[in-house]
């Protein structure tokens, strides 16, 4: 009598779809000595790095993505006289977080406050490109104001960034507005 093949291709995942990409390892004992990773889905599935390890990559496809989820199968190919074992996880796909910055605006220089409006779906932080020279009143509010600098008067505009933070699996998000500093009415 020899021992069952045991296998575990570990606890169910969950990755962002703006970063998909799955480290799976597997474990096993030593009655199953060859391993095939597989998904469960019937549409186009995605990539494994190699199929045949216990340590791999998956990348979901778009379908998984669109699904939301997919289980990935781990089965022994190789175990003696003993039965086949097969166990799966569940690898779910979030969205990929949205930003928005607001739409490009215009301010006039004799005005140079702007107040902001962003969204983020937990948090976000403001910032200018190179060769802004303003000042955020607070660079993590989404309805503070932004002061435009000499720089910004002297450029004619400035852009500002919205960057996501607070990301969980998702890679940052950002978004861009276009502000342009149009001359001021000046009365003689």
């Amino acid at each position: 009598i020899t021992d069952a093949p045991f296998i575990n291709p570990g606890n169910d995942i969950s990755v962002c779809a703006s970063n998909p990409t799955a480290n799976l390892l597997a474990t096993s004992n030593a009655a199953a000595t060859q391993w095939v990773w597989s998904t469960s889905t019937n549409v186009v599935p995605g990539t494994f790095s190699t199929t045949t390890a216990l340590a791999t990559t998956y990348n979901p496809s778009d379908a998984d993505t669109a699904a939301g989820s997919v289980y990935l199968v781990f089965s022994s190919t190789a175990q003696g006289s003993c039965n086949v074992v097969t166990d799966s996880l569940e690898l779910t796909i979030t969205d990929a977080l949205i930003v928005d910055a607001g739409v490009d605006d215009t301010i006039c220089a004799n005005n140079l406050v702007y107040t902001l409006s962003g969204t983020v779906p937990v948090a976000g932080l403001w910032s200018v490109v190179p060769g802004g020279d303003g000042t955020f009143t607070t660079d993590t509010d989404m309805n503070g104001t932004y002061t435009a600098g000499q720089g910004d008067t002297t450029a004619g505009n400035v852009i500002i960034v919205l960057t996501s933070t607070s990301n969980g699996a998702c890679a940052a998000a950002t978004d861009t507005m276009l502000l342009e500093i149009g001359p001021g009415i000046f009365v003689e």
